[in-house]
């Protein structure tokens, strides 16, 4: 099986960090006595911390309103509006969040937690202008000036902008405008990018990380998967077939998965391998010439050539 499953791989460089997940008694502890506010999406939670525990804000205007708050003995911090929701809190260079996405402020007091509002407004203004300084960073990498359009690129992300974190990844990753390649500094900003949700970045990361730390690898491909990226879902199925990542002993079920997802997006590749898993009945497909066939056909349409011998073994059965 090993010798017929093919996707696309690169060669990669990793690098090992992770984020520390707080406990109930680090929460306490490093909390109390402030006031907290967490943004999710176009929501912001509010809570005051003491020594015994956590509790909603719901006195300020902006804050969106809480039923309750409250810390699982493992130390995941439970919100509850509409829905219960509980994550744990994890510090990371970056900062401290709530879950993997969600960022968290600290005040030291009611009036300093409102300010965070007031700075969140900067922080649109920041926003736009990361996201203006990052179109001039392409406009000049079409012109292949490659220092100008690092230069752009820079100013974006010192503005916290998750596409100027991008283009720097692609900088060093490539070698443009910067004095050599680097992978670990691409592996640096990359991470920045993918942390704020750039689905490209998600892709890199994981592209760099995917033979010597496949768990992190395995993460970032799953967060660019699940927004419909296309070689991600790929290479997730070849993990899983080749027992990378989570999976030690493989995962034939999650690589059919994964293959599908691509398969019906048109790579040929997928496809193919979507064939062949009928065609063995693997991973929980059903085993049936008639559907091999199908997709294999596809993958020859697609221009996938190797399809073609799987295509005439599966018609002489």
């Amino acid at each position: 099986m090993n010798r017929l499953i093919t996707t696309i791989i690169l060669i990669t460089l990793s690098i090992n960090v992770g984020a520390k997940v707080l406990d109930k008694d680090e929460l306490l502890n490093e909390f109390s006595g402030q006031y907290i506010s967490i943004s999710v999406g176009d929501k912001t939670y509010c809570i005051e911390a003491t020594e015994s525990g956590f509790s909603p804000i719901n006195t300020i205007q902006e804050c969106q309103k809480i039923t309750d708050v409250s810390i699982m003995n493992k130390g995941a911090v439970c919100i509850e509006d509409d829905e219960t929701v509980c994550k744990k809190f994890k510090r990371t260079s970056s900062g401290t969040y709530w879950g993997s996405e969600n960022k968290i402020e600290l005040s030291q007091s009611l009036e300093g937690l409102e300010k965070v509002f007031n700075k969140s407004n900067d922080n649109d203004s920041s926003e736009n202008k990361g996201k203006e300084y990052y179109a001039k960073a392409k406009k000049y990498f079409k012109k292949k000036n490659y220092h100008k359009a690092y230069e752009w690129a820079k100013k974006s992300a010192d503005l916290d902008y998750k596409g100027g974190y991008f283009g720097l990844g692609m900088a060093f990753l490539k070698g443009y405008g910067v004095e050599d390649k680097d992978k670990e500094q691409a592996i640096k900003w990359f991470r920045k990018a993918a942390e704020k949700g750039h689905t490209s970045a998600q892709f890199r990361l994981g592209l760099l990380l995917m033979f010597d730390n496949g768990s992190e690898a395995e993460k970032w491909y799953t967060k660019a998967a699940d927004k419909g990226h296309l070689t991600s879902q790929n290479n997730l199925g070849y993990m899983y077939s080749k027992g990378m990542g989570s999976s030690i002993w493989g995962d034939n079920k999650k690589a059919y998965q994964y293959y599908l997802l691509a398969a019906k997006q048109g790579s040929g590749i997928a496809q193919y391998n979507v064939c062949l898993f009928h065609y063995k009945g693997m991973g929980g497909a059903k085993k049936s010439n008639k559907i091999a066939e199908k997709w294999c056909q596809k993958a020859v349409d697609a221009g996938y050539g190797k399809a073609r011998s799987l295509l005439e073994k599966v018609k002489s059965r």
